[in-house]
């Protein structure tokens, strides 16, 4: 048995999540991921995967669905001399509440970023986010959201992207005119491979005219000057559409991996669930929470007024950002 504190590779980390994918299955467990095990709030220094659960629950609160986590996992590998070798990892296990894939909601024109934009996913439901940002991006003004509050890889019915709301007089700023594919599979239990992990989740919003956006962020008057790299220890502001406020918070990880979650429902009714799963690695991590439901899409800018990541989720202890390439892919036809 391997030390407790050796470090997996990359790939042996995503391998090691990849055979835990059912674990996201259970209502209970919104994330798995790696991470560094925290002993009373204190960082170990000892790789971990770390479970996320909404509650953590006594034996007797146990639910016919629910199982007892394990403390620790083994990861198998070979030795150099071609013999096994079994790598103990622990599990920390984490209380996080809900996973908010992440709806100022007024109708400002020009409309800054990090206000609320909605995007008619079908017949029955339109999805709430933000819009990030609008800048010169690779060469073309354009306005930055994420992929699934306002395309799903271009499964959403309708393109026209409405501020606030399409209920509103005047709401069409835009259209949503390419994305950065994210690969997916829609059932658990397939014996499908998983999908490729992705870094990204964006999509991009050709304005309706060039004075409908400020190249400002909201509230805070900033004016990003393009795509930077985040570090470790960096601060950064956030204003999601939700939240309705500068949020700060400070870097702490560049290299989370979620494992398989749920990544867009397409279901058609309230009561219906048609669950996309994606999985995704260098997942940019910060502490504390500056997220609610209805702010992804917002940009995480540095205080060298730099984006340098896109908001992805929330929990009650962290917030995860995507990252953003420092030019788009060329534009997706019918996107």
């Amino acid at each position: 048995m391997a030390p407790d504190d050796e470090l997996l590779s990359h790939e042996e980390w995503q391998t090691l999540l990849r055979s835990l994918r059912e674990w996201v299955a259970n209502p209970n467990i919104t994330l798995v991921r790696s991470g560094i095990k925290e002993t009373g709030g204190k960082a170990t220094g000892r790789p971990a995967v770390v479970v996320h659960v909404e509650r953590k629950k006594q034996p007797h609160e146990l639910a016919p669905t629910d199982f007892l986590l394990p403390p620790t996992v083994t990861h198998h590998r070979p030795r150099p001399d071609g013999g096994p070798e079994a790598v103990r990892v622990d599990i920390d296990v984490i209380e996080t509440g809900p996973l908010r894939i992440q709806a100022l909601d007024g109708q400002p024109r020009p409309v800054p970023g990090g206000y609320q934009i909605t995007v008619r996913m079908n017949d029955h439901a339109v999805k709430f986010g933000t819009l990030g940002a609008y800048l010169n991006y690779g060469g073309r003004m354009l306005g930055l959201a994420a992929n699934h509050m306002v395309s799903a890889n271009g499964r959403f019915s309708d393109k026209e992207v409405y501020q606030p709301s399409e209920l509103e007089q005047n709401a069409l700023i835009g259209h949503v005119t390419g994305y950065h594919p994210v690969p997916t599979i829609e059932d658990l239990d397939e014996e499908d491979p998983d999908p490729d992990w992705s870094t990204t989740d964006y999509a991009w919003i050709t304005m309706t005219d060039e004075h409908v956006a400020s190249p400002q962020i909201a509230l805070t008057g900033v004016t990003p000057v393009g795509i930077g790299a985040p570090a470790v220890g960096q601060k950064v502001t956030v204003v999601g559409a939700a939240t309705g406020v500068i949020r700060e918070a400070d870097i702490t990880q560049l290299d989370g991996a979620s494992g398989l979650l749920r990544w867009v429902n397409l279901g058609e009714g309230e009561d219906e669930d048609h669950w996309l799963y994606a999985q995704f690695e260098g997942l940019i991590v910060v502490k504390p929470a500056i997220g609610n439901a209805g702010d992804c899409g917002a940009v995480y800018v540095n205080e060298n007024h730099e984006i340098v990541g896109m908001h992805f989720a929330s929990d009650n202890m962290y917030s995860y950002a995507t990252r953003i390439p420092p030019f788009p892919p060329p534009l997706r036809p019918n996107a």
